[in-house]
């Protein structure tokens, strides 16, 4: 059994997940269930859970779901979490801003050229064949 929970940022409400054997069971409660046969259907394009004939695996999953988690806790403390965050952020952007994927800057008119040679005569060298004169 695999469970997965997704609370990113900015959703509703979260999505909780079930993976056993060849079902996936996606639960959000915003959003109608969604079942899925991993064997036949490993793309997951064939929605299971509004055909009556899967009507008792979407009935035991909902009751894992609700017995696993309790969803009003939940779903207060990632909003919570969300709040924190956001709060965060908004004091971190006070002042000067420095993003955290850093820039080196460079200078191209210093930066290291390995040949000494003048450039045209180095491209008529370089090539292989090397040109003839």
């Amino acid at each position: 059994t695999v469970l997965g929970e997704y609370t990113g940022e900015g959703s509703i409400d979260p999505l909780l997940m079930i993976r056993r054997q060849q079902w996936k069971f996606n639960f959000c409660e915003t959003d109608p269930a969604q079942l899925f046969d991993l064997e036949n259907d490993p793309l997951e394009s064939a929605n299971l859970a509004a055909d009556p004939a899967y009507r008792k695996i979407v009935s035991d999953f909902n009751e894992e779901v609700h017995a696993r988690w309790n969803l009003n806790t939940f779903r207060r403390d990632v909003s919570r979490s969300q709040q924190n965050r956001l709060r965060v952020y908004r004091g971190l952007r006070e002042g000067k801003f420095t993003a955290w994927d850093h820039q080196v800057v460079q200078d191209a008119g210093n930066r290291y050229m390995r040949n000494h040679l003048d450039l045209n005569k180095v491209e008529a060298t370089a090539r292989f064949p090397a040109k003839k004169n």
